[in-house]
């Protein structure tokens, strides 16, 4: 749980791609 949210956290700041549901879920 901790390591997706801290992944997608990171991933999702640099990248910002709303196109991930993975993302967007956050």
């Amino acid at each position: 749980m901790s390591s997706k949210s801290i992944y997608a956290c990171i991933f999702s700041m640099p990248i910002e791609l709303p196109q991930h549901p993975k993302f967007s879920t956050l």
